[in-house]
């Protein structure tokens, strides 16, 4: 990238990069400039993991809730190992929401461009 005076001269901190090419300013998209956390993640697969965590996290922690009232005696190595499982599927679920959170314009962006693209070849 080359400085460009104007962009240099306003001192905004969140401004645009601009980008380079043939000599040229091309301009960017809104979601640009930052990077997606799962760079081959869509708005599919994540409802599809979110779907497959969703479950785990319950069916964890029912089952380490049910070590602790078994009858036949408390065994502690089931409870943790239930228990870490529980604290990992957390982890995953709140990690599913900051890529939805983070990643949620680029898969905007990228329906935007199929729908033009699907727009453009009925036209045709």
């Amino acid at each position: 990238m080359f400085p460009h005076p104007i962009a240099d001269y306003c001192g905004y901190p969140n401004r645009p990069t601009l980008a380079y090419r043939n000599g040229y300013a091309l301009t960017m998209s809104t979601s640009e400039g930052r990077k997606r956390l799962e760079p081959r993640m869509s708005r599919g697969s994540w409802k599809f993991r979110t779907w497959a965590a969703g479950p785990m996290v319950v069916i964890s922690a029912l089952l380490a809730l049910n070590q602790l009232g078994s009858s036949h005696g408390w065994d502690p190595v089931s409870f943790w190992l239930y228990t870490a499982l529980f604290i990992i599927s957390v982890i995953q679920v709140l990690y599913l929401l900051r890529v939805r959170r983070n990643d949620a314009p680029f898969w905007d962006e990228d329906e935007a461009r199929r729908d033009d693209w699907d727009r453009r070849g009925r036209r045709l």
